[in-house]
């Protein structure tokens, strides 16, 4: 299955005889896609590194990649954002990096029609998009940014409640929707300009009872945040009630679902590397040393197969060291370097670990201390075959435009902790 551009990754044939009619309040699927349980895309910016020179045009061609784009991710969430109405209609949206206007003008339109449509986002978004020079009125993290202004002025025009953190130290750092209560929205990819320039993925589950652990978590938040644009603590004690299962099964697929800081991740995804039989493959923004990467060290010394890329930027502050000290004819690690894409950074923005070419484990949680102590994160771990072949097209899309960038420098010995500028 190849991936090409940002594109609409149909699991139409794999997963026909599991698919049911779309719900009837979210109306016709009106998008080139049937209604399946699953869809997946990727931000694909290839195209825009072949106009910037960055990338022949030939070499991408000998990458079997076609030049061209699909349906964008920003596209495809305001199809189903538009297809919520009827009675008890609702669109909870939690994204860290929010400035697409098409995506605010959606929640304007659902909230027109009687939906429930709410916001949680990071202080930094709100500061981003504050014309204001009132210090009450900003946090004092960000500096004003026009691009972030008109999307979430039309937002609060339209009486859309928003609640933000404020300018504590940790970030919300989710990019979630929850649909009707029936369709969870997640990945890597923040609802912004920057992050289309991003290699990012994002999944569509049709499923009651994930978006039901999803609503659950917005809610939380909702409650533990207070409303954009206020003085004062932004942030209240309210109890997090602990899941009772973090497994459920959608479409006859085994789902994992977790919620750091409260609802700690770390130690499952070491469990799913550790278990890894034949082939590690990832593809991270941030990825530190910890018991992640020694999960991984420890199956490279058994012979597994271990395949990584990096993001260069933060990379040598990160696992990249320890895990290339292991190096052996069984380990191929890379770091993407590419830098700009018409003045956006361009950076490698996954968070993909694939095992054994049947599970992977995806959403918006780095690889790091701060993912599982500090922000607000979700992660899945999902079993299926068919998933774990796009994600790998994806990985070896990029393993391989990494070998035509210049080779980074070699990490300098107690590199210090990198500021990452990105999330």
């Amino acid at each position: 299955m190849k991936l090409v551009g940002a594109l609409l990754v149909s699991l139409a044939t794999a997963l026909a005889a599991c698919s049911g009619s779309p719900d009837a309040q979210q109306g016709e699927d009106t998008s080139d896609v049937k209604a399946t349980p699953f869809e997946l895309f990727f931000t694909n910016p290839l195209p825009d590194l072949v106009a910037r020179g960055q990338v022949k045009q030939e070499d991408a061609e000998a990458l079997e990649i076609k030049i061209a784009g699909g349906p964008a991710p920003d596209l495809r969430l305001v199809q189903l954002i538009d297809q919520t109405k009827g009675a008890g209609c609702s669109v909870l949206l939690a994204d860290y990096d929010f400035n697409l206007q098409n995506i605010a003008d959606a929640m304007v339109r659902a909230k027109g029609r009687g939906c429930d449509v709410r916001m949680v986002t990071d202080g930094d978004t709100i500061d981003r998009g504050n014309p204001s020079d009132d210090a009450g009125e900003r946090y004092g993290r960000q500096k004003f940014d026009e691009i972030y202004e008109k999307p979430m002025a039309a937002i609060l025009k339209a009486k859309i409640p928003v609640h933000d953190d404020g300018a504590r130290g940790a970030i919300m750092h989710n990019k979630f929707v929850v649909l009707n209560g029936k369709t969870v929205w997640t990945g890597s990819w923040n609802m912004s300009q920057g992050d289309l320039a991003y290699w990012n993925h994002a999944f569509v589950v049709r499923s009651a009872e994930l978006a039901a652990h999803y609503t659950k978590q917005f809610e939380f938040l909702y409650s533990h945040f207070t409303a954009a644009r206020t003085p004062g603590n932004h942030v209240i004690d309210v109890d997090f009630v602990m899941p009772t299962q973090h497994t459920l099964e959608i479409a006859g697929r085994p789902f994992e679902v977790f919620f750091p800081k409260n609802d700690k991740a770390t130690t499952r995804v070491a469990e799913v590397v550790a278990s890894a039989k034949s082939t590690i493959h990832f593809m991270a923004f941030q990825f530190t040393d910890g018991p992640i990467s020694q999960a991984v060290i420890e199956r490279a010394s058994h012979g597994i197969e271990v395949k990584g890329v990096f993001e260069n930027n933060g990379a040598c502050a990160g696992a990249y060291p320890s895990i290339l000290a292991a190096h052996g004819s069984n380990v191929d690690l890379s770091r993407w370097t590419f830098g700009r894409i018409q003045g956006l950074r361009n950076f490698l923005h996954h968070k993909v670990f694939i095992i054994d070419h049947k599970t992977v484990v995806l959403g918006s949680f780095n690889f790091s201390k701060s993912a599982d102590d500090a922000n607000d994160e979700n992660l899945l771990i999902v079993t299926d075959a068919e998933l774990a072949r796009s994600f790998e097209d994806e990985y070896e899309l990029l393993a391989k435009a990494t070998k035509l960038s210049a080779a980074p420098a070699a990490c300098k010995p107690k590199t210090p902790n990198a500021q990452l500028v990105a999330q």
